[in-house]
Order: C-alpha cells, then structure tokens, then sequence
C-alpha cells in the first residue's frame, strides 16, 4: 500500500494514535483486575494458613496498582495531544471534535464546579482507598503475627 500525500499520513498517524490510547486503557484495567485478584488471593492464603507476612507482602498490590495509574496517565498523555494537534490540521475552520466536546464539558461555570469536585473527589478517594488498604493489611499482619501468634515467616 503506497500512501500518497501528507493527509493520509495524518490520517493513519491520528487512528493509530487513538487506536494506541483504547489498547492502554484497556491494557490498564486488566492490570489493575489481575493485581485486585491476586491480592485478594494471597490475602486469603494468609488467612487459611495464619501467616501474617504473606498479608503484609499483599499490601504491594495497591501500591502497585497506584504506581501504575501514575505512569500510565503520564505515558499515555502524549497519544491524545498527538490526536487533538492532527484532529486540529483536518478542520480549519470549526474545532476539532476532541477539542470541541471538551470545552463543551467544561467551560461552563456549574460544569468546571462539578468536574472539580468530581476529580478532586475521586482522585482523593481513589488513591486513600489504596492507601488505606496497603497500611490496613500491614496493620493487620502486625497485629495477627503479635497478638495472635500468626507465624511470621
């Protein structure tokens, strides 16, 4: 297949960009499930044979889980801004559809004051819920191994 001019270019780069992001997220969640099973696995193996380091060493998974968001948010910002500049050179006159649905969502006063408080709300949430799960397991395999006599290693 012989591409021809500029705009095909442009064209195949901002579907494989987008294309690019899907397969991320995607790729993210599965992750993220796979990490929550084996922490809820390895939680439920430290019950079953009363070992407390395996139910601190389970409290990396939501660490790990946060470390991932992280990078992943940071990796996959460049696919988008990638897109929205190419989606930019296709429509001179109008904004584009990324850029246009975006400032639809949030120029708006009452839209920036919910977006705000739901991103706030949920960043807040999300990474104290993962937090609080790492230290609760710690917590927990300490208290077991010292109060109940869980075997430690």
């Amino acid at each position: 297949m012989k591409i021809k001019d500029k705009k095909e270019i442009l064209l195949l780069q901002y579907q494989e960009g987008v294309i690019t992001f899907r397969n991320q997220v995607s790729l993210v969640v599965q992750i993220m499930t796979v990490m929550i099973i084996g922490n809820i696995t390895i939680a439920g193996f430290a019950f079953d044979n009363k070992s407390s380091i395996l139910l601190i060493l389970g409290s990396f998974f939501p660490i790990t889980i946060l470390v991932l968001v992280y990078f992943a948010k940071k990796l996959m910002r460049p696919f988008i801004e990638n897109s929205i500049k190419i989606e930019r050179l296709f429509t001179e006159k109008e904004d584009p559809r990324m850029i246009k649905e975006f400032i639809e969502k949030t120029q708006s006063k009452n839209s920036i004051r919910n977006l705000d408080k739901i991103t706030f709300t949920n960043r807040i949430l999300s990474k104290s819920l993962f937090i609080g799960l790492a230290i609760g397991q710690i917590s927990l395999g300490t208290f077991l191994h010292f109060y109940y006599n869980w075997q430690l290693f």
